[in-house]
């Protein structure tokens, strides 16, 4: 081979080794360029997701804290009906209303209150509601989801605001499925319950939602136990929340091309749909797997399920700034030349990177490992140790919440530890070893911690460990939150539990508190004694009807605020309701203090109250029990004191009465005659007796007052002065005047088929107050009528002038519809109330009955004689017949006769006889009919 051969061959592979040289650091180049740039782009691809992540994350937070305001609110309405004997459907829409309380929570579709009702009392429920506050309430079951079985009905009583849920009062809550579930646990549990997401069709478009219950249960119950508590479980508050509204001002209205949903996940990982954005249907809280197309994801625990934020960003690549992408290509490109100069260096720089890279990624392991542990102990400031190492990790929102500077550098369990109050300390310590050691599966306690500025907070500590494969705990993180603001709501609520919102008095609840720890003290110590007055004002119904309620209360707390300034400081002032106050002598020496504390009150509240522009003179009845060993409990105290205090009333009132062993021994007979009137068949132990009523102008017949006698087994013959008194107080009033009515007019209509001359004659049957407010008393009327084929007008139903004057609003419309069906009406015992002759006009009456007072006095005085012939002369005008009451003697009957006085009764012409008397003496046998004494 030549040398230019040769030459030719060199340069030929120099320049072929030059060729690959360049070809190489091109490529290598074009390689770095390539790679830079995708490393920019993935830059801020991973920076824009890690935004959108934390925004997503901040969601759920703001979620979970607006979860905790309708919790607090539902604490705050079982607070009220712990404080009040019954809540009032105004009480409730002026909580439900209260901007104090209920100003953070919105998205609430109903606020409710559900009464607990067993099966067997549903109809004496509906039967009162309907009677005593909405006539046209009823008990429905929903038709909108599949029917289930339940024991006890669970009714919407009140549902503000009333607008949008008017239709729901009277929905038994029981007969739907997520809602009956839901309550059975919240008893089960004694805390808030959330449902599953149904659709609420209050207002006619179903919208998805929620709704949370509290449970409710009986004063004075004990509730520690499960069983406990499904006993004397009493109603709910419960909240009906609207996810879309829930979710107004939390999803953010600036998140343009960002579609996401709020699901409910169950334990069989079934997503239930609460709320979509944008907001397209909304009508279904149906099953749906909405995680396929969602890129980032946040959960909540809410109770025992975990609520799922899935957001899905539509384009993502339009966050990114391509022009930075290409800049940096073009940078990268001039000095990829140089690459190869930089091998060396750029090895050990990518050793560098991976070490680092290493580093970061256990670093962010450790970071995802703590934030999810935060997750699940609490929402607000975290907290992290490594039992390993001893080093605590405090995230700067808890340093935040104890004024802790930001930048201040803390690490040791000790600098959280001595902020811990001295009373907190130890149970601290107990329950966190406990957990440590694995006898708990969470930590959760509440601490009084002392704030950098030297006053003290309330914190919910809730932490969890992670151990290790022998389960040995190596990290435990948690989270703090403030909860002072709820403490403070509860210690307001629990005073609110104990105190008359009214006067400010103690309520109830908080004197007999009081007097059981009086009691058990008389019980360790003879020497201690105790006395329990129990005040009623007389006739403060006829003022507050008078004066109005609002007059009313006014008239009340200055009648509280004298009684305070009567008895001592260590004496303990209540008001049960109404017109009732009690007075508790804490230490009494003597009988002679209550007697001198008595007679002060007496004369304290004798001094009229001044209202507005006039004066207002109420006295007080007041009963009066000095403690002994042998009370066992406060009930048996204020039992005693309030039958004194009747027989004080009864005694004359504007006095107090002492109670004794008699008024004990009337109490229990009452009680007992109340035993066997519920107990006992009407038609083996009651007979109707008859007595005439007589024409004074014929001498005839005109009719028969229906009077009951009670013929008791063990006790004989009892009066109609002591047992009709316990029927109406017990309500068995009703059922046995209907009876008293079916007789009567079974009885009238068997003498009309016998004799013509009762053709003419009618039938007087007493009807009570309780009878006349009875919803059904219309139908029972028309039903006896159609079963006894009595004509309407033989009927005459006499109503007492109390009774009537007692509520005349109410009565009156009633026996106006009573006179529509035909049947007429007598005002029985006039001139024993508080009416003048001058309101009869304004009565549907078509007889005037005097009572026999007038007749027993007219004789020997002379205004009782003018007051009759007033009486008589002005039933006259008004074309009233007029029935005296008890004529006993021939003079009685010839001054009656004189007055032009109509119709007349009494032993004079005939005592109640029984029915079988009563047809001889139709029959005209002239027997002497008496009745069995």
């Amino acid at each position: 081979m030549s040398v230019l051969d040769s030459y030719r061959l060199k340069s030929s592979g120099r320049f072929m080794v030059r060729w690959r040289v360049a070809l190489l650091v091109a490529l290598l180049s074009l390689g770095a360029t390539l790679f830079v740039s995708y490393l920019t782009w993935r830059n801020q691809v991973d920076g824009h997701h890690r935004q959108v992540q934390e925004r997503v994350t901040q969601l759920t937070i703001d979620i979970s804290e607006r979860l905790k305001d309708y919790e607090i609110a539902l604490e705050m309405a079982r607070g009220l009906f712990m404080a009040s004997d019954e809540v009032t459907a105004d009480e409730w829409r002026n909580f439900s209303t209260s901007e104090r309380f209920f100003k953070n929570i919105p998205g609430t579709h109903g606020f409710a209150y559900v009464d607990h009702v067993k099966a067997e009392e549903l109809d004496d429920y509906v039967r009162v509601i309907r009677t005593q506050y909405d006539p046209d309430f009823g008990v429905f079951d929903t038709t909108l989801y599949e029917p289930i079985s339940y024991d006890d009905y669970c009714v919407i009583r009140y549902n503000e605001p009333m607008s949008r849920n008017a239709n729901t009062i009277g929905l038994n809550v029981a007969s739907i499925p997520a809602s009956h579930e839901t309550m059975r646990r919240s008893v089960l549990y004694d805390r808030v319950t959330f449902s599953e997401g149904f659709s609420l069709h209050q207002t006619g478009a179903a919208k998805v939602g929620v709704v949370l219950y509290l449970p409710l249960f009986q004063h004075n119950a004990d509730t520690r136990t499960v069983e406990s508590r499904l006993e004397s479980v009493s109603g709910w508050v419960a909240m009906s929340v609207e996810m879309s509204a829930f979710m107004a001002g939390i999803w953010p209205e600036d998140w343009e091309g960002v579609s996401g949903v709020l699901v409910q996940r169950t334990s069989e990982s079934v997503d239930r749909l609460l709320y979509r954005h944008p907001t397209q249907d909304q009508s279904t809280g149906g099953t749906k797997d909405t995680r396929g197309g969602a890129v980032y994801q946040a959960s909540m625990p809410v109770e025992d399920w975990q609520w799922v934020l899935l957001v899905h960003e539509a384009h993502p690549n339009t966050q990114i700034a391509w022009s930075h992408v290409f800049l940096v290509g073009g940078v990268s490109s001039v000095i990829s030349l140089l690459l190869v100069l930089l091998v060396w260096s750029l090895t050990r720089t990518r050793d560098r990177a991976y070490k680092l890279a290493d580093e970061l990624t256990l670093s962010l392991r450790e970071s995802e490992q703590r934030y999810a542990l935060a997750v699940h102990g609490s929402n607000d400031g975290l907290w992290d140790w490594d039992l390993a190492t001893g080093r605590v990790y405090y995230a700067p929102r808890w340093k935040e919440l104890l004024g802790v500077p930001e930048e201040e550098d803390i690490y040791t369990p000790e600098a959280w530890f001595t902020r811990i109050s001295s009373g907190c300390l130890a149970r601290f310590h107990a329950k966190l070893t406990d957990h440590i050691h694995g006898k708990s599966e969470r930590f959760d306690l509440e601490l009084e911690m002392h704030h950098a500025d030297g006053s003290t907070r309330w914190m919910l500590c809730r932490a969890a460990a992670v151990r290790d494969q022998h389960g040995k705990a190596v990290r435990i993180s948690g989270s703090l939150a403030d909860i002072s603001d709820l403490k403070q709501a509860q210690d307001e609520l629990r005073a609110l539990a104990q105190h008359d919102q009214l006067t400010g008095l103690a309520n109830r609840t908080l004197f007999t508190d009081r007097l059981n720890h009086a009691i058990a003290r008389a019980k360790r110590n003879s020497s201690y004694q105790y006395a329990v007055l129990f005040l009623d004002f007389d006739g403060f119904k006829v003022i507050n009807d008078s004066l109005g309620h609002s007059l009313g209360d006014k008239l009340l707390s200055e009648m509280a605020e004298r009684i305070r300034t009567c008895v001592r400081e260590v004496d303990t002032v209540a008001r049960f309701g109404g017109d009732e106050f009690v007075v508790l002598m804490d230490g009494i020496h003597s009988a002679d203090d209550v007697q001198i504390l008595s007679q002060r009150l007496l004369d304290r509240l004798a001094v009229p109250f001044k209202c507005e522009t006039s004066e207002v003179i109420s006295t007080v009845s007041i009963g009066v029990v000095v403690g002994t060993e042998n009370y066992e409990n406060a009930d048996e105290v204020i039992r005693d004191a309030d039958a004194a205090m009747y027989q004080a009333k009864a005694g004359g009132r504007a006095q107090y009465c002492l109670f004794d062993l008699k008024m004990h021994t009337q109490a229990v007979r009452r009680m007992r005659l109340e035993q066997d009137l519920r107990q006992c068949s009407f038609d083996e132990q009651f007979r109707v007796y008859y007595q005439p009523i007589v024409n004074l102008e014929s001498g005839t017949t005109a009719g028969f007052e229906a009077l009951l006698r009670w013929d008791h087994p063990e006790h004989g013959r009892i009066e109609p002065e002591e047992f009709i008194g316990i029927a109406e107080e017990s309500g068995l009033i009703v059922s046995l005047g209907e009876w008293v009515l079916r007789e009567s007019c079974k009885q009238m209509a068997a003498w009309r088929a016998r004799f013509n001359d009762v053709l003419k004659m009618s039938i007087n049957v007493n009807l009570s107050r309780r009878q006349m407010l009875s919803a059904e008393i219309f139908d029972v009327i028309d039903r006896v009528l159609e079963e006894t084929g009595l004509p309407a007008q033989v009927l005459k139903l006499e109503v007492t002038e109390s009774a009537v004057m007692d509520n005349p609003q109410s009565i009156v419309s009633v026996m106006q519809r009573i006179h529509e069906l035909g049947v007429r009406l007598a005002m029985d015992d006039f001139g024993t109330g508080h009416s003048s002759l001058s309101c009869l006009h304004q009565f549907p009456i078509d007889q005037l009955k005097i009572d026999r007072s007038f007749i027993e006095n007219m004789q020997e005085h002379r205004e009782f004689a003018a007051v009759m012939d007033a009486i008589v002369s002005l039933a006259h005008f008004l074309h009233l017949e007029v029935v005296a009451e008890g004529i006993e003697n021939a003079e009685q009957l010839s001054q009656l006769q004189a007055m032009d006085c109509q119709y007349a009764q009494g032993f004079f012409f005939a005592k109640p006889m029984a029915a079988s008397a009563v047809t001889d003496y139709l029959t005209g046998f002239k027997e002497d009919a008496t009745e069995a004494a």
